[in-house]
């Protein structure tokens, strides 16, 4: 037995001296370094070799693919002793090491127990230099991968005290545990990620001293390879961000993991922004949020496959704001829209008046909306409409003040009408006209129908042919614009006219004024044939105290002493006695189209739209009529002059007229629908 033992005992110390003998040839590592080797052989002890400086802050990790349960020891140039770390079947490392010395260092790196073997990793890094390491800008996102076991990527980035950091990671597969580090250059971790779900995140965190700045991205697990997306953003820093202007529609993508896109707006003292994003991929959880130039939160919004509006609190200063759009789970991608007006006095919207209230809008992008001004007047209806000329689009119209307060909002499948709101007070507001979604592009038509001034013109006078005094009468059509241009449908100019018509005779102006708003008003003139002998008028008398009135022919100059109020006559008039004059018989004889005057309605309206406007040949109106009404669509010179007269039938369709059927030159031309109900007038202008 004892010679057994003894035996046993000599074999066994044989067999660890040449495990111990066993030892691979060296291999020179250098910071940055991942790298992969094996062990092919029990006892296998492989040597690694690098050169340090004093003052380096160093980290080693070894990881085995296979089943090598990681060791690794370090020694320093005089060969003592100074650092290990093992690990069953996991990560081993050496971390936040300082070298003391300069020289060549020496790595073993082999399996704990002798007894597997296998393929590994082991990776060699600086932790407070940034000689190998890639540099980063103020802002970016970018995509980069892990290859090897063990392996580490390193950025550097330069950082100004009071900067507010912010910075993000996410791997393309589950398996992957995102973790980083970011160490200051003294090789001091200051921040380590912490895990959101599969997102590993650090910040927002304020920056106290000036500093080159280095990050660690590893595994955590140091076992597996993958893709992932980095995010790095000093949040007070927006110079070198693109910019954005008031109604600045911008279409982008996210197309990589953790991306997130970057938008600076400086707003000046007063503004109030309207920020309205928009993604068509359903799957996306679409973000925004906003920092000030300090980096500090503004605000943030989500929303999946839903138009975002958000609001930036009105500011007295200058301000310039970050605008970061993302997926909020960093692994989605599709297009987005990014939408900016603002709804205060510094706005930049189109301005609605006489010349484009028709006016097609087109929406091309997502999340897009155009801006107009409108002037208002308190207690008059909001006659602003938005009709769908495509039918995949939803009207959407939203009015505001000045204030940036909603006044109101309709939206609806066909036509948005707010003509059932009124102006709350005097004075200019905005009108914000949209698809309701914000997904959908095309084509629309905003209809905004201006009321027209008022003309102080007579509806009906009275002539008399055959008495000189009465054969003429001064038409007078002013309005309190002094800059504002007349045309008469005789071709006069002037606010007001003689005429002296032989027989009776309706009269059009057409007044436009300095603002390019136009009114039309008619008036009828009576013609009366006096004359009853040569230079004789035609007069009925009524003697003084008679009940019968009797007709004479008397000289001109007699006529006015037998005058209504003449000297020693009442109830006398020029002309036959039992003539009826049309101007006095009340509306039902009076032959004048009243209706002319009237302005639209949208309550009686027949004529939704008339498109496209300007045309160079045919346009086409939209009719909205109840069951057997005709309407008659008549086109007129802008001296009130008929071009040509239609008439149609039916309870609702989209007639078409062409400018080429009249031969007429290029220029503008009235639209007179008119219905038994309602009439109202549109203009046209042909370009030929």
């Amino acid at each position: 037995m004892k010679f057994i033992t003894t035996f046993f005992v000599i074999t066994l110390i044989a067999t660890n001296l040449l495990i111990s003998q066993n030892i691979s040839p060296r291999t020179l590592l250098r910071y940055g370094d991942n790298y992969k080797s094996s062990i092919e052989t029990y006892g296998e002890v492989d040597e690694y070799y690098f050169e340090g400086k004093s003052g380096d802050v160093i980290m080693i990790r070894m990881r085995d693919e296979t089943a090598v349960d990681s060791y690794i020891k370090l020694y320093d140039p005089d060969g003592s002793f100074i650092a290990y770390n093992w690990s069953d079947g996991g990560l081993a490392k050496i971390k936040d090491l300082h070298l003391s010395k300069s020289g060549e260092y020496k790595i073993l790196a082999f399996d704990r127990n002798h007894n597997d073997t296998g393929n590994y990793g082991i990776s060699l890094h600086q932790l407070n230099g940034h000689s190998y390491s890639t540099g980063l800008p103020e802002i970016i996102s970018f995509t980069d991968s892990i290859t090897s076991i063990t392996g580490v990527n390193t950025y550097h980035f330069q950082v100004k005290k009071d900067d507010i950091l912010f910075a993000q990671m996410r791997a393309l597969t589950v398996h992957f545990e995102c973790e980083f580090f970011i160490y200051n250059s003294l090789g001091e971790e200051i921040y380590k990620s912490e895990n959101i779900g599969r997102l590993a995140t650090v910040g927002p965190v304020r920056i106290t001293q000036e500093d080159t700045l280095k990050i660690i991205v590893t595994d955590r697990g140091g076992n597996d390879v993958d893709i992932y997306g980095l995010t790095k953003m000093l949040l007070n820093q927006h110079e070198s961000v693109q910019n954005l202007t008031c109604g600045n529609n911008v279409l982008d993508e996210l197309t990589q993991l953790c991306e997130r896109k970057v938008y600076r707006l400086v707003t000046s003292p007063g503004q109030i922004p309207l920020i309205e994003v928009r993604s068509n991929n359903a799957k996306i959880e679409t973000t925004i949020e906003i920092f000030d130039e300090n980096g500090e939160f503004v605000a943030s919004t989500t929303a999946t496959n839903k138009l975002i509006s958000q609001f930036i609190e009105v500011s007295e200063e200058e301000k310039s704001y970050l605008l970061v759009v993302c997926d909020r789970n960093g692994n989605d991608f599709g297009d987005f829209g990014l939408q900016v007006q603002f709804l205060d006095a510094t706005y930049c919207p189109e301005v609605l008046d006489c010349s484009n209230q028709e006016e097609m809008v087109l929406i091309s992008g997502l999340g897009q909306n155009k801006l107009f001004s409108i002037e208002g007047f308190a207690g008059d209806s909001i006659k602003v409409k938005l009709h769908e000329l495509e039918s995949h689009l939803e009207p959407h119209l939203r009015i505001y003040n000045l204030k940036g307060e909603m006044i109101a909002e309709v939206m609806d499948p066909i036509l948005a009408d707010l003509s059932s709101f009124t102006f709350p007070e005097d004075g200019t507001y905005l009108i914000l006209a949209s698809d309701q979604s914000g997904n959908d592009v095309g084509m629309f038509e905003l209809l905004a129908p201006f009321t027209d001034f008022e003309i102080l013109l007579s509806e009906c006078h009275t002539v008399y042919l055959g008495f000189g005094p009465f054969e003429s009468v001064i038409l007078s059509a002013p309005v309190a614009d002094e800059s504002a241009s007349y045309v008469w449908s005789n071709g006069a100019t002037t606010s007001e006219i003689e005429v002296s018509p032989t027989e009776n005779t309706s009269y059009f102006v057409t007044i436009t004024n300095s603002n390019g708003c136009f009114s039309v008003a008619q008036t009828f003139v009576e013609v009366v044939d006096v004359a009853c002998e040569p230079k004789k008028v035609q007069i009925c008398h009524d003697a003084l105290n008679s009940k019968e009135k009797s007709e004479k022919c008397i000289s001109e100059n007699g006529v006015w002493g037998h005058l209504e109020n003449g000297i020693g006559h009442e109830n006398c008039y020029i002309g036959p006695c039992n003539y009826i004059s049309i101007c006095d018989s009340g509306e039902e004889n009076l032959a004048i189209d009243r209706e002319v005057t009237q302005r639209t309605n949208g309550a009686q309206s027949v004529a939704n739209i008339l498109y496209p406007n300007p045309t160079s040949n045919s346009f086409s109106i939209e009719l909205n009529l109840i069951p057997g009404e005709k309407v008659n669509i008549g086109i007129y010179n802008i001296i009130g002059e008929k071009i040509g007269v239609k008439q149609f039938e039916n309870k609702g369709q989209q007639v078409q007229l062409s400018m080429d059927d009249y031969n007429v030159p290029a220029g503008l031309y009235l639209v007179l629908i008119k219905s038994d109900l309602f009439s109202e007038t549109k203009q046209v202008i042909y370009l030929k």
